[in-house]
C-alpha cells in the first residue's frame, strides 16, 4: 500500500450514516454512501439516476477515492438511497438501503454483487411493508440460520418511532412473515429531561444494529433524538433472540450528538469498532467517527476515539490512535444551567457530566451521574 493509492485520511471522512464492511474475503474495509464529499469521485459514469459509491481501506486510516458500485438506470427507486449497508451472506454481497420514488413510500430493498465493489444490481422485492414508511434496514441471522431484516418504522408516520423485524426468505429476495414491533422510541429510559419527545410521549427510533455478544446475549444499538442532539442507546433481548422482549438500558452508549452506530471487528487484533457520525451543527459539520469499544457486563463501552475527529466536532483531546500512557490533563466541565441550546426550556435541574466547551459548541452531555 502507498499513500497515493489511498489518498483520503480518516480524519477527513464526513460521511453521514457511515457503515464499514470488514470484508472477510479480502480482509479490507469498505465504506459505502450515496455520495461522498471527500476524495475525488470518478466522472466516467455511463448510467443515469442515483448512485452508490464505496471507499476502500486496508488500515482504517488511509482510504481510496470513491469508487462507483451502483447506478440506478431502470431500477424503480429514484429517491432517498440512504444509509446503505453491505453484508457478506452465503458468498454474495448484499447492499441494503432505503429507497423511494414519487408516489411511493420509503422501503428497504437489497442489491447484490459478487464482490464488495460491485457492480451491484437490483435483487428481489422490497423487504418492508408497502404501506409503511421505513428506513435503516440491517441484516440479522438468528441462531438457526434464518435471516431477518431489522429496520425503523419512521416516526413521521407512526409518531412514536418503532424498531421492527421481519423474517426474510433464505436468499433475501422477499419477506416471508409479518413484521413485529420490537420496541418504540419512547421506551428509552434516559431521563425525562433527556429524551426529546412531545408531551404525548412520542419519540424517534432509528438506525438499529443487532450484535451477538461473546456471552451469547443479543443487543441492539439504536439512535434516538434528545434535547442535546442525537444519542445511541442499547437494548438487550431477554430471550437472547430477535423477538425479545427487549430491555432498554438507562444510559446511552454515546450521547454527544452522534447517530447511526454499527459494529465490526478490526483485522489483526479483533478489536470491536463502532463507526457513527457526529452532526456538528454549530461547527465543522458532519464528521465520521470510529470508536474502539469493548463488551463489558452485557453493555458496549467506548474505550478510545480512533479517528481524531473528536476535537474538531465536539471537544476533547485529538487522539488518532490509542495512547501509550494515561492523559494527565484535567478536563474543564460546563454547567448545565448555562446551556443555551434550542431545547434548553425542556430541561430540569440535574447533575450531568459535560464535555469540554469548544469554539463550536457549548458543553454537551456525556453521561449522567
Amino acid at each position: 500500500m502507498t499513500i497515493l493509492e489511498y489518498p483520503v485520511h480518516v480524519h477527513d471522512l464526513n460521511v453521514k450514516d457511515p457503515y464499514i464492511l470488514a470484508d472477510p474475503v479480502s480482509e479490507k474495509y469498505y465504506l459505502y454512501a450515496n455520495k461522498f464529499k471527500c476524495g475525488v469521485t470518478p466522472k466516467d459514469r455511463k448510467g443515469t439516476g442515483n448512485t452508490f459509491y464505496a471507499m476502500e481501506s486496508v488500515d482504517l486510516v488511509h482510504w481510496s477515492n470513491p469508487i462507483l458500485v451502483f447506478e440506478q438506470n431502470d431500477f424503480w427507486a429514484s429517491e432517498d438511497y440512504t444509509a446503505p449497508e453491505v453484508h457478506y451472506y452465503k458468498e454474495k454481497y448484499y447492499l441494503i438501503s432505503s429507497f423511494s420514488a414519487p408516489g411511493k413510500l420509503r422501503r428497504c430493498q437489497a442489491l447484490v454483487a459478487d464482490n464488495p465493489l460491485g457492480p451491484f444490481v437490483p435483487f428481489g422485492k422490497p423487504l418492508t411493508p408497502p404501506a409503511w414508511q421505513c428506513m435503516d434496514g440491517t441484516l440479522y441471522v438468528d441462531r438457526e440460520g434464518a435471516p431477518w431484516l431489522v429496520f425503523a418504522h419512521d416516526w413521521v408516520q407512526v409518531f412514536d418511532g418503532q424498531i421492527c423485524a421481519i423474517r426474510l426468505a433464505d436468499d433475501l429476495s422477499e419477506p416471508v412473515s409479518d413484521p413485529i414491533i420490537l420496541f418504540r422510541g419512547s421506551e428509552a429510559p434516559w431521563g425525562d429531561d433527556f429524551v426529546y419527545s412531545t408531551d404525548e410521549g412520542g419519540g424517534a427510533a432509528r438506525a438499529p444494529w443487532v450484535h451477538r455478544m461473546k456471552d451469547g446475549g443479543l443487543v441492539i444499538l439504536w439512535t434516538n433524538c434528545t434535547p442535546y442532539g442525537y444519542a445511541v442507546g442499547i437494548a438487550k433481548s431477554l430471550s437472547d433472540e430477535i423477538y425479545g422482549p427487549w430491555q432498554q438500558y438507562d444510559k446511552p452508549v454515546y450521547a454527544l450528538d452522534g447517530a447511526h452506530a454499527s459494529l465490526f471487528r478490526r483485522f489483526g487484533d479483533g478489536m470491536l469498532m463502532m463507526p457513527l457520525h457526529h452532526i456538528g451543527r454549530d461547527g465543522p459539520g458532519i464528521r465520521t467517527i470510529i470508536e474502539e469499544v469493548e463488551e463489558y457486563n452485557g453493555l458496549i463501552e467506548i474505550v478510545n476515539e480512533f479517528t481524531g475527529n473528536w476535537w474538531e466536532s465536539i471537544g476533547g483531546h485529538p487522539i488518532a490512535y490509542r495512547g501509550q500512557g494515561p492523559c494527565k490533563d484535567e478536563p474543564t466541565f460546563s454547567k448545565l444551567e448555562n446551556y443555551g441550546g434550542m431545547f434548553a426550556r425542556r430541561r430540569r435541574v440535574t447533575k450531568w457530566a459535560m464535555a469540554p466547551e469548544t469554539k463550536f459548541k457549548k458543553g454537551k452531555i456525556a453521561t449522567r451521574d
